[in-house]
């Protein structure tokens, strides 16, 4: 017999004179018989003990038997009080209650009855658990293997203590304990609720009291949700590794090789394919634990001179998680601190404030051996995981990595390291030293709010060189980026996707805008090579079939005017530069030179051919002089050391060797210095990929398809400003504002964020555009059928105001009353990639494009516009009516907007 199981089967064997005569357990070990038939199964047996366990300690096995035999028809002979317990019996059977429920009124009645000796672990509610999950009583002896324990009291005084409870009791009282399991409150209202209120916090009510109004912990608490999602230790091994002799309690047909018993190695081989195929051999069965062990996670937070700055807060956040971790699968938690090593917190048992005073509390140790000591070596400490919350130059401590070795049976050790770039890494400490167990990053800055939708007014429609079709719907970005650029006030944000598709965002509210392309006879440009801030607005400069145009968007305006620069330009994006200053752009192609002066249009020097060569290359040197004086943003070139100068203007040389930086400048001293990160240079063999200087501002982009832009101080000996880890790998996109105060960059597929380095502050985020581009549009002569998955909607205005019904769907055409399809859009009907499809009639046109926009158009000029997103419809027209949610529109609806659209329409289809 194996120790482990020993307790349970002496605790359950049958003494002499308690229970009915000839009482033993059955063979199976599933009930309790006598001559007469079944007496108890051992579902109810556990049952009662479970009930008998929730009021106070299980007594001897032999007075759990005396109560249920007071629960039946005839009560013992020796009972005291016989009609009493008859009555008993009759409301148990009467209410139908759970045999828990009269476990837990006989455990009430048996207050005076000795408690029992030898229990095996975790009481009664051990030996409710064991005897439904393994029923072996009945294969050692009938009435067990006995118990050397002897009961307290003998039978008939254990009658007369039950009896004399049960005097003292009410029938209502009974009642109420077969019932509910429990006795009936007769407490008054204000002390039960004060009952309530004492009640002993949750393991999270802990941690958000503890954190409430921490000064040092209000940045951790945002990176809370990051953690939990990505913290999961693997599981522990439920079996050891080798099988320890007579771990076995039974026989079974079915288990590994490895617990085949020996007897069935001696069959004939063909018996043995046949009992193998037929489910027949024999092997061991294991004897399981009969309770799941709780499982116990043990904190250790490093808070040395390494875990400073935002690898606090993460530490911080890191452990709130594992405490919501905890509480979330039941699990006992216990924290200790570096700065507080001795002392072993228990949440959500003690003062919480204590707590959050020590969470946020430093020391200025440069490891946390003391209290990574104090918590592998408790003795009194039960089996757990030791998590050491730390950096990751702490690993390589020899303490550490001494303790990591000397960890007791039944302890796991593991660490969670974090870095200033935000990298985590969750390793297992073992004797061969550290296993990563999961990788993951997490953004220390904390999370944008989102803005919320504001009613701006309707702002005046843009006019000049634009195509013909606007873009009213704030939809947001939701194509690839491929220019950025911060106007010369660094109030907005313009990004360039790919067909030249324009958003700008203004950076006070967050609004977003889609601007018109510039276009000209026709064509509409397309093809962008840059993105340009200037005074009161942006210049777009590209290629529009053999011309080099800048197309210029002045906001006061609100006009667009497109430059052609040159004609038969040789193939290839020019390269550009914008001078506020000046209010002038500038383009070279080779020795091709041209400047732009945005007040009065000129283009310099002159393309008539009215100078002579000697005086147009005069006026070009005198142009370059100038721009070049002029301070511009600049893409800066990158050289290594010993490579050739590109000529007179900025450039950065790069040291790989040394990790070295110095920025060469037009004017003044070059800027020498070596970044660092924990004192080791931090560009010491990097791919340095990119650099830009604005103001006193450099920001250097290191690595090629994950760049990490890191911004420096030139004014102050190259200070780092900020440092910004790679969000995707094909994120590359990112520009400073004129001044270099700002710096935006490409975070996400459509997403761009705008920061302050010199305040480390978060301008703004946009959040990703959304839109359909694969709607599905049905016409019919009075009705308009838009379409996406299951949202639909039919546009009725036969008559009287615009009707929206959303009873009808695609599936039949809109019940019949929309079946015309769209055809797709051949070349010349594209508008510059944009059109998906298109209807068209002697003078009225019905377009859909790659935004999921549906416009309506007369002779060419729009009539009414809608967008239907998720179900939602939203309606423009250009004398200014609004229908719809404004975080489409950009403004509230206008009052009467059906009546007015149905007339739209009506006019349109006449």
């Amino acid at each position: 017999m194996h120790p482990s199981i020993r307790p349970y089967l002496e605790y359950f064997s049958l003494p002499k004179g308690y229970g009915p005569a000839g009482l033993r357990w059955s063979a199976n070990g599933e009930a309790l018989e006598t001559d007469e038939g079944t007496h108890r199964f051992a579902r109810q047996v556990a049952d009662f003990l479970d009930g008998f366990a929730t009021v106070r300690p299980v007594p001897h096995f032999a007075h759990i038997l005396e109560c249920l035999g007071l629960l039946g028809v005839r009560p013992p002979a020796i009972c005291p009080e016989p009609e009493r317990f008859k009555l008993v019996a009759a409301t148990f059977r009467q209410l139908g209650s759970p045999m828990r429920n009269a476990g837990a009124l006989f455990a009430h009645l048996a207050a005076t009855v000795p408690l029992a000796v030898h229990v095996p672990p975790g009481g009664g509610k051990s030996l409710a658990h064991w005897l439904t999950h393994s029923p072996s009583l009945g294969f050692l002896h009938p009435a067990g293997p006995g118990n050397p324990e002897i009961p307290g009291v003998a039978a008939h005084a254990f009658h007369e203590r039950i009896a004399t409870r049960l005097r003292a009791m009410t029938d209502f009282e009974v009642r109420h304990w077969l019932r509910h399991g429990v006795g009936p409150q007769d407490l008054p209202a204000d002390q039960l609720a004060e009952e309530i209120a004492r009640k002993p916090p949750k393991l999270g009510e802990f941690l958000d009291d503890a954190v409430r109004e921490r000064a040092r912990l209000r940045g951790a608490v945002p990176l809370v949700r990051q953690f939990v999602g990505a913290l999961a230790l693997p599981p522990r091994r439920r079996t050891p590794p080798k099988l320890p002799v007579g771990g076995y309690a039974d026989v079974t047909n079915r288990g590994d090789p490895a617990r085949l018993l020996p007897s069935q190695l001696a069959l004939d081989p063909d018996e043995f394919v046949r009992r193998f195929a037929e489910n027949e051999l024999l092997f061991f069965r294991r004897e399981d634990p009969h309770e799941r062990r709780r499982e116990h996670l043990a904190l250790v937070v490093d808070q040395g001179v390494l875990t400073w700055g935002p690898v606090r807060l993460g530490l911080g956040a890191a452990a709130l998680a594992f405490g919501r971790v905890a509480a979330r699968r039941g699990q006992t938690f216990s924290v200790r601190f570096g700065s507080a090593p001795t002392q072993r917190f228990t949440p959500p048992a003690g003062d919480a404030q204590r707590f959050g005073e020590a969470l946020e509390a430093s020391d200025l140790a440069s490891h946390p051996g003391h209290a990574l000591a104090e918590e592998v070596l408790d003795p009194s400490a039960p089996d757990r995981d030791i998590i050491l919350l730390t950096h990751p130059r702490v690993l390589r401590e020899p303490e550490i990595t001494r303790l990591s070795k000397v960890l007791a049976r039944g302890c796991r050790m593991f660490a969670l390291a974090a870095t200033e770039e935000g990298q985590v890494e969750l390793a297992e400490l073992r004797e061969g030293g550290a296993v990563s167990v999961r990788r993951f990053r997490v953004d220390f800055a904390p999370p944008a709010e989102k803005p919320a939708v504001r009613e701006v007014p309707p702002q005046t429609p843009w006019s000049g060189d634009i195509e013909p079709i606007p873009y009213p719907f704030r939809f947001g970005l939701t194509n690839r980026v491929i220019g950025l650029a911060l106007d010369a006030a660094g109030d907005r944000l313009m990004a360039a996707t790919v067909n030249g598709f324009l958003h700008v965002w203004t950076l006070a509210d967050g609004t977003v805008e889609v601007l018109p392309r510039g276009s000209h006879n026709a064509q509409i440009l397309k093809d962008v090579h840059a993105v340009m801030g200037v005074e009161n607005g942006f210049v777009i400069g590209g290629r529009m079939g053999a011309d080099l145009v800048a197309i210029h968007y002045d906001w006061r305006s609100r006009t667009v005017a497109l430059h052609a620069i040159r004609a038969d330009a040789k193939p290839g994006p020019g390269r550009w530069r914008a001078y506020p200053g000046l209010h002038s752009v500038a383009v070279t192609a080779g020795d091709f030179f041209r400047g732009l002066d945005l007040r009065t249009g000129a283009i310099l020097p002159p393309t008539d051919g009215l100078v002579s060569a000697f005086a147009a290359a005069t006026v070009n040197a005198a142009i370059k002089t100038t721009l070049a004086s002029a301070s511009p943003i600049l893409n800066v070139p990158v050289i290594r050391v010993g490579e050739t100068r590109p000529g007179n203007g900025t450039y950065v040389v790069i040291d790989g060797v040394l990790g070295k930086v110095r920025v060469e400048l037009p004017s003044g001293a070059p800027v020498a210095f070596i970044p660092t990160t924990d004192g080791r240079p931090r560009l010491k063999g990097a791919n340095i990929t990119g650099a830009q200087v604005a103001g006193d501002t450099l920001a250097l982009a290191t690595g090629t398809r994950s760049p990490v832009w890191s911004l420096h101080d030139l004014a102050n000996d190259g200070r780092t400003l900020a440092e910004y880890p790679p969000s995707r790998s094909w994120v590359k996109t990112a520009t400073l504002s004129i001044d270099g105060r700002l710096f935006a960059r490409q975070t996400g597929r459509c997403e761009l964020t705008v920061t302050d380095p010199w305040a480390n502050t978060n301008v703004l985020t946009t959040a990703p555009g959304r839109c359909h581009s694969n709607l599905d549009v049905r016409l019919g002569s009075s009705y308009l059928g838009l379409s996406i998955g299951q949202h639909a909607a039919l546009l009725d205005w036969s008559s009287g105001p615009l009707r929206v019904r959303h009873d009808l769907g695609a599936g039949d055409d809109f019940g019949r009353l929309a079946m015309l399809r769209l055809y797709p859009a051949s070349a010349a009907e594209d508008h510059g990639g944009r059109v998906a499809g298109i209807y068209r009639t002697r003078k009225r046109h019905i377009i859909a494009d790659c935004f999921g926009q549906v416009a309506v158009l007369c002779d060419g000029v729009p009539a009414v516009m809608f967008m239907y997103r998720r179900g939602e419809l939203a309606a423009w027209t250009p004398d200014g009516v609004l229908y719809g949610p404004a975080e489409l529109t950009g403004g509230p609806p206008t009052p009467d907007a059906l009546f007015r659209l149905g007339e739209v329409l009506r006019r349109a289809a006449e």
